[in-house]
């Protein structure tokens, strides 16, 4: 690029140096995704030798395609918690994707900054291409299509919640699948043959670990070791019993800053860890399970600095007949007193 003497091209390639440093972003992991969202899954040791033939063939393009693509790698890195906005706007004005309603918007934004959350970035080359066939295509003229992209998200975030956050498995095993369906979805030139490949995604995506698996893990997650527990419970939240999303009004109080600190929420012990009457230990069998999931619920930290560590009779009894407390218990919790014999 340097060595074509174009100062047009060396500005635009300053620009995204300098945002990259600013951002503490890898410049070399963007390169490798952009390549693959154009051409298919590449190695970092092939990378520079095809990347200088893609560049020579028409340089201009090449900078102005690496440009928006490192634009929407800065945004879709630097999505927070409070970036719905941000992240309608990667769509509206990225790719001129025009979904109608916000809680199409914000299907996709839940799942982006899930993504996020569990340290997944091999999506990104997959995402990229999948938006810029549905921009380049106009699909969102296709009214059948017109869930088609928020779904499209939530399954990935699903899978990765699934494989990597609960199992544990390797993030990089998809990459090279990921990069192969990129290159495909980017070379598409009809609303066929975006239904064909989407339908080849799903089918051929490598398999998650099996219920038996999945449940192995779940249940061995505790307090003291797994902070992320909060994680479980904001997903629990946003969704109502058949895990569909619920509309933006519901499911955004509940999203998670990725350091679980910044937020509102607590990870708090229904029985309390440190009881203020310690008698009450003597109900417990195992001492152990009151760091056990099944022991820990998602409240608001203005709440749990009320309750503090009284009896679970005594929060109850607050929470249902104190309007101080009311107007501070989430719906869930409400529900799961009033759905417990114990505390009528």
């Amino acid at each position: 690029i340097f060595a074509k003497q174009d100062k047009d091209l060396q500005d635009i390639w300053t620009k995204i140096d300098e945002d990259f440093s600013k951002n503490q972003l890898s410049i070399i992991t963007m390169v490798r995704y952009f390549y693959m969202s154009q051409r298919g899954h590449i190695r970092k040791k092939n990378l520079y030798r095809e990347l200088k033939s893609l560049a020579n063939k028409n340089p201009k393009k090449f900078m102005n395609d690496l440009e928006h693509f490192s634009n929407f790698y800065v945004s879709i890195s630097s999505l927070g918690h409070n970036s719905f906005q941000s992240c309608k706007n990667i769509l509206d004005e990225q790719f001129k994707i025009d979904l109608q309603k916000n809680d199409r918007y914000f299907n996709i934004f839940k799942s982006l900054y899930g993504l996020k959350r569990y340290g997944i970035t091999q999506t990104i080359p997959l995402i990229y291409s999948v938006l810029s066939s549905f921009d380049r295509l106009e699909l969102c003229k296709e009214s059948r299509l017109r869930n088609t992209l928020s779904e499209f998200f939530e399954n990935l975030e699903r899978y990765h919640f699934i494989s990597n956050f609960i199992c544990k498995d390797r993030a990089n095993k998809v990459e090279e699948f990921y990069g192969n369906m990129a290159g495909k979805f980017f070379k598409l030139d009809s609303l066929a043959s975006f239904e064909e490949t989407i339908y080849e995604f799903y089918n051929e995506i490598p398999d998650i670990p099996g219920f038996d698996t999945f449940e192995e893990n779940f249940i061995q997650l505790d307090y003291e070791n797994n902070k992320d527990i909060k994680e479980i419970f904001s997903r629990i939240n946003m969704a109502n019993e058949d895990g569909v999303s619920l509309p933006m009004a519901n499911a955004q109080p509940f999203m998670l800053d990725p350091t679980k600190r910044m937020d509102s929420w607590n990870t708090e012990h229904w029985f309390p860890q440190n009881p203020l009457d310690n008698s009450i230990n003597e109900r417990l069998e195992n001492p152990e399970i009151v760091h056990n999931i099944g022991n820990l619920i998602l409240i608001s930290s203005e709440l749990n600095n009320k309750l503090k560590n009284i009896s679970p009779e005594e929060k109850a009894k607050k929470i249902k007949e104190d309007k101080n407390f009311q107007v501070l218990a989430n719906g869930h919790l409400k529900l799961f007193i009033d759905e417990n014999e114990f505390f009528h």
